[in-house]
């Protein structure tokens, strides 16, 4: 690390741990995007350094790549990923592909798109604007979610209440003003994290996300991300889509979440409120909405209900876009879960009277399911 001023004991012996536990995650996330691209390189020495100057360097003769740590305690795991993945790409162009006369040149741009580097990442200086970014991953304020906001309080029919209709209603709204379908998805395709509050992913959680992908024009990989402060990783849901539609949906899903809570609490006052209750009551609110929103599809396209009305799996663009971000990706099939038939049946009564326009109209911010076994 650089030298500077001397740190208090206590405060330096943190931080000398803290560079213990981060290198040693280095070196693990190095292997994990080194598999995951097939890229075949050599590990570097890893090390770290103090300063904003430089997020981070690598250094052909010393085979040196090193993170800023000021990095990660500023602006979290997500952004020195990218930075790592970006000095990756220095490495696999001097030893893989020949190097270049300039350091940022088109073999280094090739290599960050094998590596799956954001633009703003493969530049020779990433702004502020481009760390805060990562930070932040909130559509709340993307114009295309506002607009869908406006356009869904025009909105008198009960059928606009239903989360899979809005998308196809803001669609009609927006041909009858004269505007394209592009407004309404966007030609961009990009993945939103969800990062999940508790170390263990209920089938609640699960199913949630397979009732969002479900009925958006959206996919969702499961996966994790590191926590540099805990020491240990964290439950990470990615949503692909177009860039209102991944917007909308993500919005839609801390909505549910904070719902379903809101709606258990409120069962659970009968009595009987322990762990499996409430994983029943849940999962049968999530089966009545599904039962619903299939119902108000079919009703207003006059065809059959088979999931989200613009299949993110039938848009070569994000699957394009999935497939270069997880090149080794495979599916799996979840085994089914057994359920107090009592409160299931109760849930599904609730989730057929739920009404998703409010996550629309409000803005709910949302929360994320508290712990709970599944």
């Amino acid at each position: 690390m650089a030298t500077r001023a001397k740190l208090p004991a206590e405060e330096a012996e943190l931080e000398r741990l803290l560079a213990r536990r981060w290198l040693s995650r280095l070196r693990r996330e190095f292997a994990i995007l080194d598999h995951r691209y097939d890229l075949k390189l050599r590990p570097p020495v890893l090390a770290l350094h103090h300063g904003l100057n430089r997020l981070g360097f690598w250094q052909k003769g010393r085979r040196r790549l090193s993170i800023s740590f000021d990095l990660i305690r500023q602006y979290g795991w997500a952004a020195t990923l990218l930075v790592l993945k970006h000095e990756m790409a220095h490495q696999m162009a001097d030893e893989q592909l020949g190097g270049g006369a300039m350091p940022h040149d088109e073999i280094f741009l090739a290599a960050c798109r094998t590596l799956d580097l954001p633009l703003a990442f493969c530049r020779a200086v990433v702004g502020e604007e481009a760390l805060a970014l990562v930070q932040r991953q909130d559509g709340d304020s993307h114009p295309t979610v506002k607009r869908l906001r406006k356009l869904l309080a025009l909105a008198q029919s009960d059928n606009i209440h239903e989360a899979a209709l809005a998308v196809t209603k803001a669609r009609q709204l927006l041909t009858r003003h004269q505007l394209s379908e592009t407004d309404l998805i966007g030609d961009e395709v990009i993945c939103l994290p969800i990062v999940l509050s508790n170390r263990r992913v209920s089938g609640v959680t699960r199913r949630l996300f397979a009732v969002i992908s479900g009925f958006f024009p959206v996919s969702v990989i499961e996966s994790s991300l590191y926590e540099p402060w805990l020491d240990y990783e964290m439950p990470m849901f990615e949503i692909f889509g177009r860039h209102g539609a991944a917007h909308f949906a993500v919005h839609a899903w801390h909505f549910l979440a904070e719902r379903l809570e809101t709606l258990w609490q409120q069962q659970r006052q009968s009595g009987n409120g322990g762990q499996r209750q409430r994983n029943s009551y849940m999962l049968g609110v999530l089966r009545g909405l599904e039962e619903k929103l299939a119902k108000s599809q079919a009703k207003e396209t006059g065809t059959a209900a088979r999931g989200a009305l613009i299949a993110a799996a039938a848009d070569p663009a994000v699957l394009a876009r999935l497939r270069r971000r997880y090149p080794r990706i495979h599916s799996r099939k979840l085994a089914g879960r057994l359920v107090v038939s009592g409160q299931y049946e109760q849930g599904i009564e609730a989730g057929r009277r739920l009404k998703i326009h409010e996550a629309v109209a409000q803005g709910a911010a949302g929360k994320l399911l508290p712990p709970g076994e599944g």
